[in-house]
């Protein structure tokens, strides 16, 4: 079996470029929701209620686990999906099943801001976790072979 690439799945992806935090780590296994600060996205951290969109990160480099922004404040740039419509897959904290479609989700494990040579490990990987009906995403289908969930952001909670 292949392994999954946690990205946008559906919807015509409309977004624009926005500039990175510094050192900002992005994991290739987890999902990549960002907040807005600063004058620059970084990820989305457990428990925030507010986020900008999907980050479509470069490729890792060097064989790593994880994409790291330069250790310079706006050097790099991503594309940014803001989108209502669109949908993207992440890993599902917990064990998915069906009961969770039309389930509000937060962000858990989501402490992505992270230098680039930090070590990679399950904590580093953002996850979508069961939460109250003020969570950034809502769950609109499942995957239950990889546990994986897709979800759209929720328009009330968009930053």
């Amino acid at each position: 079996m292949s392994e999954v690439r946690f990205s946008q799945v559906e919807g015509p992806g409309l977004g624009r470029e926005y500039p990175v935090g510094a050192s900002t780590y992005f994991h290739r296994l987890g999902g990549k929701f960002v907040d807005f600060s600063g004058g620059s996205v970084c990820c989305a951290a457990s428990g925030n209620t507010k986020i900008l969109g999907w980050a479509e990160v470069p490729k890792d480099t060097s064989g790593a686990d994880s994409w790291a922004s330069s250790s310079t404040t706006k050097k790099d740039k991503v594309f940014v999906v803001y989108d209502h419509d669109a949908v993207f897959e992440m890993p599902f904290h917990g064990t998915a099943s069906m009961n969770h479609v039309n389930v509000c989700v937060g962000i858990v494990n989501g402490t992505g801001i992270a230098a680039a040579n930090t070590t990679v490990s399950a904590t580093t990987k953002q996850h979508a976790k069961a939460g109250s009906p003020a969570s950034p995403l809502r769950i609109v289908d499942v995957d239950t072979v990889n546990n994986t969930v897709f979800v759209k952001i929720n328009r009330n909670y968009r930053q």
